[in-house]
């Protein structure tokens, strides 16, 4: 390192040749020292080297102060430029740092560029608020959590929303799935069950139907089970029980076979019966009844209509209790065991269990 005032003086040559010597070495040492060169004028160029190895400065001296250009460590084997400015628009893809496939560029609470790591297949970059660079995240909606690998739901260009499928007709397509249309119409599809309603505590309406805002109908739970409103809303146009099945009829003849058959919806009781009696004694006495009825008629003599095959009438029914009396229609007096001894017999009728 090397500093010359530039000046060569006139003196003998082996001191002349000394003084260019030492100006070419001031050259070829870019003016080193720890001070400008005393020689500098405007436009000299030196190297500042008062900082040590890790802290030389490169200066253009102006004629009145030193203009730094550059920082240069020796150590390092670096050169930071100062003062620079880019022009817009000139950095190109090619003069970036090669970096992480899929790291993005920000920055951090400093404003140091940091780089944002690689997220996974899926996500999306999210905001972590000022002062932190964003990080990749999954994708979703605030109050929404989803781990499909799939997709399960899908929004289409006319806002129609389709869960576990595309078509908007999937009921009259019949292909699974739901399909809740822009015109506020729904349309449920499955191979099993399609809908499972639950209300948890009290009784009463699970699912209302109205017309213009009014209520016009209802499907509902009770303790015993589901009511239907039809035509009302009040109790006189609730059906809150159905039920059907079959029994087993008692004769105090005995029957050789015999079957029932009933349906009770609300408080009427709709029922069949088809049987053979036993033989009977052959003689007047005691009267013939049928027993075990499901239900216990209320009030009693209801009346039903009975045929006794092979007998000349019909029979008239009489219906008490769990039990039926027969009664020839024609004098109204109870038939006996001998009359119907043998004899095959088809009754259906209706009654009333709390009138």
């Amino acid at each position: 390192m090397a500093q010359h005032d530039y000046n060569i003086a006139n003196q003998s040559f082996p001191a002349t040749r000394t003084d260019i010597n030492n100006a070419l070495s001031a050259i070829n040492s870019s003016n080193s020292g720890a001070s400008r060169p005393s020689g500098a004028v405007a436009g000299t160029i030196w190297l500042d080297t008062s900082g040590g190895a890790t802290a030389h400065v490169l200066k253009f001296y102006d004629g009145g102060a030193d203009i730094s250009l550059a920082t240069i460590n020796t150590t390092a084997n670096t050169v930071n430029f100062l003062d620079s400015e880019i022009a817009d628009d000139s950095v190109t893809l090619a003069k970036m740092a090669s970096g992480t496939d899929g790291n993005i560029i920000s920055y951090d609470a400093s404003g140091n560029p940091v780089a944002v790591a690689t997220g996974s297949a899926g996500q999306v970059l999210t905001s972590a608020g000022a002062g932190a660079p964003p990080t990749f995240a999954s994708a979703g909606v605030s109050g929404i959590s989803s781990s499909a690998d799939a997709t399960a739901i899908t929004i289409d260009s006319s806002e129609n929303v389709l869960i576990n499928t595309t078509n908007t007709d999937p009921t009259g397509n019949n292909v699974t799935g739901v399909a809740i249309l822009n015109s506020d119409e729904m349309k449920i599809s499955e191979d099993g069950l399609v809908l499972d309603l639950n209300r948890k505590g009290s009784t009463g309406g699970i699912v209302h139907f109205r017309h213009d805002g009014t209520h016009v109908g209802s499907i509902g739970v009770t303790s015993g089970g589901a009511s239907i409103s039809l035509g009302g809303t009040d109790t006189a146009h609730t059906l809150d029980d159905y039920e059907e099945g079959t029994f087993t009829p008692g004769t105090n003849i005995g029957f050789s076979s015999v079957v029932g058959e009933y349906v009770k919806i609300g408080k009427m009781v709709h029922f069949a019966i088809q049987g053979t009696f036993n033989a009977g004694p052959g003689d007047g006495s005691q009267a013939t009844s049928i027993t075990g009825l499901p239900f216990s008629a209320s009030p009693g003599d209801q009346l039903c209509e009975i045929w006794v095959v092979t007998h000349n009438e019909h029979v008239i029914g009489q219906v008490g209790g769990t039990g039926i009396g027969l009664k020839g229609r024609g004098d109204g007096v109870n038939l006996t065991r001998g009359q119907i001894g043998s004899k095959g017999f088809q009754a259906c009728g209706t009654f009333h269990i709390d009138l």
